[in-house]
């Protein structure tokens, strides 16, 4: 599976140029979603790649799906923030992404033995791709609910 990073980073690179009309779209959640369609839906295929270059080809549109995913995310959250609490705002995003990118490295081992490299790439292709389509399905309240997120933290 390491043989997949380069993929997923030449992915990220060639997609960087689709990143900024993504997040310029008027309907972000449905770019957003489809990011992280581009994420999740090869994961699976992953477990049954036959070959090194179908797996590196599948890693390459998740690492194309994460960094359009990431740009429109990111940029989304800060049209939404008041200027006068960005930092703060940030100040909690940040420490959260680390935090979840701990709790993946200790959860990964213990889900590949129970699992399977197989069993743990689907579960995890069918959670991110049920993320999706839960965020592009919901109604337009989360704007609302940042805001007063954020207007509690001033």
């Amino acid at each position: 599976m390491a043989i997949c990073s380069p993929g997923a980073g030449a992915g990220g690179v060639l997609a960087s140029g689709l990143a900024h009309p993504a997040a310029a779209s008027p309907r972000t959640r449905l770019m957003l979603g489809g990011a992280l369609l581009a994420v999740g839906a090869p994961l699976p295929l992953l477990a049954v790649a036959g070959s090194v270059p179908a797996a590196i080809a599948l890693a390459a549109v998740c690492g194309a799906g994460s960094v359009i995913a990431e740009v429109v995310g990111d940029t989304s959250l800060q049209r939404s923030l008041d200027p006068a609490v960005f930092a703060r705002a940030y100040g909690l995003v940040i420490p959260t992404c680390v935090a979840a990118i701990a709790v993946g490295a200790l959860l990964a081992p213990l889900s590949v033995s129970i699992l399977g490299l197989s069993g743990t790439l689907l579960a995890l292709g069918v959670a991110v791709l049920a993320y999706a389509v839960l965020l592009v399905a919901s109604p337009e309240r989360r704007r609302h609910t940042i805001k007063r997120a954020v207007a509690a933290m001033s």
